[in-house]
């Protein structure tokens, strides 16, 4: 046989081993073209809400200033200051809660602009008030001094501002991180706006016959338990309805706890444990101090000793206290 002949055979099997390679290199790079598009977008994104984060601090900072620059003897011209410096603070806190979702960033814009607006607003109406007072803004050393101090925080703010982007572009570069810093974001916001309770406090009732109560301290005389609460101030959370699980644990560490009566099972944030709860508690938030109270009907005889009360907000425990029927 000869060499002609041999390689004659052998040239189909090299031909289908060439184009296989082939295609395993194609497939190869654009598995590869993929990846880096997919890290390139989450780069842009980033890169994105950064430049969103640098324009809110930098035009919020140089709102302020500029209306710190318009003070001066005219005392209603400063309280008008004041007030629109408050109405800034509360526009930064709001976009801050959108800037947490970056599905927000439209809305993020619209509030820039809205923020730019506002602020030539604000100048403008101090403008017309020095107008019609006829007074001059006199800039004294004090000011002066205030304006470098508020100067050199917007320094130093930027400058923190940038480090923090740096050090996120850096940890961020793949999307399994980002998505476990999103929740665990989420996580933080939801604790940071839970409301706390303070003064918790438990009054054993008796219901007579015309219908009014009187105190009672010995549990088989009981059969009304009236708890109070207050309330704390929380500027991160929204003015609105607000809901309190409160959990009544008789000495046996039971919870009171009837299905008929507003009982139910909710889930702790924190150890996602399932935690019985005796009643709901609704309370219109205004972020103020204010006292909270629910009666729960005790269905059957209480037993003396020493209770406990737990209070949650959110899943998060807000507050408890302690009482004792004889």
């Amino acid at each position: 046989m000869s060499n002609s002949s041999g390689a004659s055979r052998l040239l189909p099997f090299l031909i289908v081993l060439l184009v296989g390679t082939l295609g395993v290199t194609g497939w190869l790079a654009y598995d590869r073209s993929e990846v880096m598009t997919q890290r390139d977008e989450m780069s842009s994104q980033l890169d994105e809400t950064n430049s969103l984060k640098r324009d809110v601090e930098k035009q919020y900072y140089e709102s302020l200033n500029e209306l710190e620059e318009m003070r001066g003897d005219n005392e209603e011209a400063n309280a008008l200051i004041d007030s629109q410096k408050a109405q800034l603070i509360d526009s930064k806190k709001r976009i801050d809660v959108l800037m947490r979702d970056k599905r927000n960033l439209s809305k993020v814009r619209k509030e820039l602009a809205s923020l730019k607006e506002q602020t030539a607003t604000y100048v403008a109406e101090i403008n017309d008030l020095r107008e019609q007072n006829g007074l001059l803004v006199e800039q004294n050393l004090s000011l002066n001094q205030a304006n470098e101090g508020l100067q050199q925080t917007v320094a130093q703010a930027t400058m923190a501002n940038e480090e923090l982007t740096t050090a996120r572009a850096e940890l961020m570069s793949e999307k399994e991180v980002l998505m476990e810093e999103r929740a665990a974001l989420a996580s933080t916001v939801t604790m940071a706006s839970v409301v706390k309770v303070g003064g918790v406090n438990v009054t054993g009732l008796r219901m007579k016959d015309n219908g009014k109560t009187v105190r009672k301290k010995y549990a088989k005389n009981v059969d009304l338990l009236n708890i109070c609460f207050q309330t704390t101030t929380n500027d991160v959370t929204p003015i609105g309805t607000e809901e309190f699980y409160v959990r009544i644990i008789n000495p046996l560490g039971e919870t009171l706890a009837v299905e008929e009566m507003g009982s139910g099972v909710l889930t702790n944030t924190l150890t996602k444990e399932k935690v019985r709860y005796t009643k709901v508690a609704e309370h219109q938030f205004n972020n103020d101090v204010s006292e909270v109270c629910i009666t729960w009907d005790t269905p059957v005889t209480l037993s003396e000793g020493d209770y406990s009360v737990e209070v949650y907000n959110k899943g998060f425990l807000s507050g408890q206290g302690t009482f004792r029927l004889k």
